[in-house]
């Protein structure tokens, strides 16, 4: 346990370790001393660690120490994997995952981002090496991955959740400009409970905010502008369902009755369209029009900035 301590206690009072307590702590390591660890105290160190302002330095001197090999493999195996160059001139994603960390470090993201962070691309080490340095689908890829290290710590399930949901739209967070109204909707309903709680979806972008700006060089303008573009169309998107009730759609819905809407929904031809209904398929919408009352049409403009019902 000690070693797992010195690696936090340097993150908790932000100082680099003697590097002959690190070499001693490394023989420790290779001596097998970290197996008989309960899996309880291990992940009661991480959580500590994430709880501070260098969780950065945890991890590098896990590293250094060769405990991160015994802890966590699926993150030391990171530093295998190539990237392209041109977008991650740190070159392999281990170093890049650190320099998240750092940007989240430094701007005293919460604990629970922290972790998102960590396991944010932790799929691309499964990424076939015939389409390397490409990490095509690492987003669906890693999520099982982040199961397998929860069930081995017992994490708590907000930890888990929350992971699996960085991993999965940390680079579609970024790309909401991009898509049409329901891939959205689809989004942002996810990760807000049905538009009942946003804190989720800040954190989120605090995620996909530390990827594009932890790099070993600036990222582009247009990449910026697109995130924070981005940002304010989940932001307004959000500000305008979190509000609507089936008050605000008394001829379609009785009074009494305190639904939302639905879950599904899809978009026509036109981007500035949506029609949301309660498992109304596409299909037939026209021939089921009027039939079902938990239904109605909600249009916006690209930016979701103002709504027509």
């Amino acid at each position: 346990l000690r070693v797992l301590r010195l690696c936090r206690f340097s993150a908790q009072l932000g100082f680099s370790a003697e590097i002959m307590n690190l070499h001693l702590c490394r023989e420790m390591v290779e001596d097998g001393m970290l197996k008989y660890l309960t899996k309880e105290r291990v992940f009661g160190e991480i959580e500590k660690a994430l709880h501070t302002n260098h969780f950065e330095y945890f991890i590098n001197n896990m590293s250094y120490t060769k405990a991160l090999s015994e802890v966590l493999p699926e993150i030391d195996c990171l530093k295998m994997i190539d990237e392209i160059p041109e977008h991650h001139p740190e070159l392999n994603t281990f170093a890049h995952t650190v320099l998240v960390l750092r940007y989240a470090d430094e701007h005293n993201y919460p604990a629970i981002v922290k972790f998102g962070c960590l396991t944010h691309e932790i799929g691309k080490a499964l990424t076939p090496e015939t389409v390397l340095p490409h990490h095509y689908g690492h987003e669906t890829a890693g999520l099982e991955i982040i199961d397998k290290i929860c069930n081995r710590y017992f994490t708590p399930n907000d930890y888990r959740k929350f992971a699996k949901l960085s991993c999965k739209y940390h680079m579609d967070l970024r790309r909401l400009y991009e898509m049409k109204p329901g891939h959205i909707f689809d989004i942002l309903n996810e990760n807000t409970n049905g538009f009942r709680y946003i804190t989720t979806l800040k954190n989120l972008f605090q995620v996909s905010e530390a990827d594009l700006y932890g790099r070993a060089k600036t990222p582009r303008k247009e990449r910026v502008d697109g995130f924070n573009k981005s940002k304010e169309i989940a932001y307004n998107a959000f500000d305008i369902f979190s509000k609507l009730s089936a008050e605000d759609f008394p001829e379609l819905f009785e009074k009494n009755n305190n639904t939302r809407f639905g879950y599904n929904c899809f978009v026509d031809d036109n981007p500035t369209k949506v029609l949301m209904s309660n498992n109304l398929d596409e299909d037939d919408f026209e021939e089921n029009q009027g039939k079902r009352k938990m239904m109605f049409i909600v249009g916006w403009n690209s930016d979701f900035n103002s709504i027509k019902t």
